[in-house]
């Protein structure tokens, strides 16, 4: 069934929704942003993990680094970054260079063998982004489903306030 059209009577009865549906508004868009930085963050911690990798691969293969065959570190200062200051990384040209090739180029990591300092930093910051993230789909789900019971109150008026009135006839009313 089509939703009728709203009659402007029935919105100025109820200002407060059209405030909430616009909050709604705001705070889904600000939610989304967030969903997408949080999704950008996990795929630089997988790019990290993997020039960790890379990196350990290279100390290996170098004849001048003496190497023990152990794993490195491999922990990258900008995962420490708060979401502020992440955001102003990722819009810069550095960022945007490591986004564009999808891969992070430079050694700038940390070389130490068991490094208790970043001890479990993949797993801790791969669980963070999991977390957030599914926060952030709750978050949205739940405004999803306060807009949706906002329209369809609006609906049930219309539809309501489209009837009044009307006197129903019919054969049976003969």
């Amino acid at each position: 069934m089509p939703t009728p059209p709203l009659s402007d009577e029935n919105w100025k009865d109820y200002p407060e929704e059209i405030e909430r549906l616009e909050k709604i508004a705001q705070e889904r868009k600000k939610f989304n942003n967030l969903a997408e930085a949080n999704e950008d963050r996990a795929l630089y911690i997988d790019w990290a993990k993997d020039r960790a990798k890379r990196v350990h691969e290279e100390m290996k293969a170098d004849p001048d680094i003496k190497h023990t065959g152990k794993e490195i570190c491999g922990f990258d200062e900008r995962l420490a970054l708060d979401g502020g200051e992440w955001e102003i990384w990722r819009a810069s040209a550095e960022g945007n260079t490591v986004f564009d090739n999808r891969r992070i180029d430079d050694r700038d990591v940390c070389i130490r063998k068991k490094c208790e300092r970043h001890a479990n930093w993949r797993s801790i910051f791969a669980d963070e982004s999991q977390l957030q993230g599914r926060l952030f789909s709750e978050h949205l789900v739940q405004l999803k489903h306060e807009e949706r019971k906002i329209k369809d109150r609006q609906k049930k008026r219309s539809i309501r306030d489209s009837r009044e009135g009307v006197v129903e006839t019919g054969p049976w009313l003969s």
